[in-house]
């Protein structure tokens, strides 16, 4: 089989609330106890000569052995003016392992450019008992934990106030990618992945939580030094 090679395009995702203004940050930054991403889904891009994006290229022209790799298809997403994410397709196992032992083990022709990545996210596909999922998405993340000043647990929400940097870099990539996804990843968990709906400006950004106040409480802990 042919080297493939990731053709770029205008794919992404994301989607949350913000207000407030952007902040400075002390000498000192608060949050190293865990590592905290945003990054865009990519379900678009093509990839190599063909038309398919590379998990549906995966599930179409991968190798055909017993992985305890499940292909689900989720429901499309987008803008309302009708451009958006078509049939976008999740590798999905019971066990986180089972995937990356299945992603590590392909050959050259699968290995994605630095320029994509994947990343992991446990529950529902779309019904049924929680298993792990794998994405695509683009890489460098647009925010770091290097960006964010504070975290805190507001109910079934974490409110995260950004620096001056990370407000001006996720203004410009959620004006950019409107009816995408954005990936919040913490230790490369998906925890989140919100549809962008409007450019999201000012410093502070409330990342709602499935898990409710719990799973707030959890985060804004893990993102918290002392």
């Amino acid at each position: 089989m042919l080297r493939r090679t990731f053709i770029m395009s205008a794919a992404a995702a994301a989607g949350l609330a913000a207000c407030g203004g952007s902040h400075t940050k002390s000498s000192t930054p608060p949050f190293t106890s865990a590592d905290l991403e945003f990054v865009l889904i990519d379900a678009q891009t093509p990839f190599g000569a063909g038309t398919s994006p590379y998990l549906t290229a995966l599930r179409d022209e991968g190798p055909g052995v017993d992985t305890g790799i499940d292909w689900v298809v989720l429901g499309d997403y987008g803008r309302d003016d009708g451009a958006g994410v078509r049939a976008p397709v999740v590798a999905v196992a019971d066990r986180r392992e089972t995937l990356e032992a299945y992603f590590s083990g392909l050959g050259p022709e699968w290995t994605l450019p630095p320029s994509h990545g994947l990343r992991y996210e446990h529950g529902p596909w779309p019904d049924g008992p929680p298993r792990w999922g794998a994405r695509v998405v683009r890489l460098p993340a647009v925010i770091t934990a290097e960006n964010l000043v504070r975290a805190e647990a507001k109910d079934a929400s974490v409110s995260l106030q950004l620096d001056a940097e990370g407000t001006a870099a996720l203004e410009r990539t959620s004006g950019a990618n409107i009816g995408q996804r954005l990936a919040i990843v913490v230790d490369a968990e998906i925890v989140a992945r919100p549809v962008i709906n409007a450019r999201i400006s000012g410093g502070t950004v409330q990342v709602s939580l499935p898990g409710g106040a719990s799973a707030s409480e959890t985060l804004a802990t893990r993102l918290t030094v002392g």
